[in-house]
């Protein structure tokens, strides 16, 4: 890969220390207060559509489920052997990032009831959003330079997105689709840290024949 493609040595580390801060700033402020949770269900309320308007718009999350994820994740990182296996298998540790980490976090994470109606197990971060950010975070890795202001923009809307329609249909809370999008800032940091990864030695075993 061209050194002008790879990114900044320091941008991964900053992606995955503002993720993981923020993933855990959530969950402290959205679930482990009153007041969070009390704002959280406030919006969830205000937006959960009807039964007639969710039972049409149910289908669309099926379209661009997970599983429709993986697939197009595997699709791109196939694309990005083109530039280097490190190209591809950093696509693919950033998708797994994202798709593992919510799984790991709705398991682990208790959610107290401090302001739900009834006991509730906590659903933060969102995995079909995170699953949207996975896709996002392999293009993010692949694409050349010149490309990624593009696919950032358009990704994040999606991710967007897909966290209205979640909010919209009842399944999650608007703090669980903020912290898939920090899953996907700490999924793309260790993609481009396995991208760049052995790039040094590369360059110096080059300038040494």
């Amino acid at each position: 890969m061209p050194d002008h493609d790879l990114p900044p040595p320091a941008l991964p580390w900053v992606l995955i220390t503002g993720g993981t801060a923020g993933l855990l700033g959530l969950y402290l402020l959205a679930v482990r207060t009153v007041s969070g949770q009390r704002l959280d269900n406030a919006v969830l309320w205000r937006l959960e559509a009807d039964t007639a308007l969710a039972e049409r718009l149910l289908p669309l999350l099926t379209l661009a489920g997970p599983v429709v994820m993986i697939v197009l994740c595997a699709l791109v990182c196939l694309a990005g052997l083109r530039r280097g296996w490190r190209t591809a298998l950093g696509a693919g540790a950033g998708a797994v990032v994202c798709l593992v980490t919510p799984q790991v976090l709705k398991l682990a994470l208790p959610r107290p009831q401090l302001a739900d109606p009834w006991p509730l197990p906590n659903s933060l971060p969102s995995g079909h959003a995170a699953a949207v950010a996975a896709l996002v975070c392999a293009l993010l890795v692949v694409v050349p330079r010149s490309a990624r202001g593009a696919v950032l923009i358009l990704g994040s809307a999606a991710v967007g997105v897909m966290g209205l329609l979640l909010i919209t249909l009842g399944h999650h809370r608007l703090s669980d689709i903020a912290a898939s999008a920090c899953v996907g800032m700490i999924g793309w940091g260790t993609g481009l840290l396995v991208q760049a990864s052995g790039h040094g030695e590369t360059v110096t075993a080059s300038a040494a024949s």
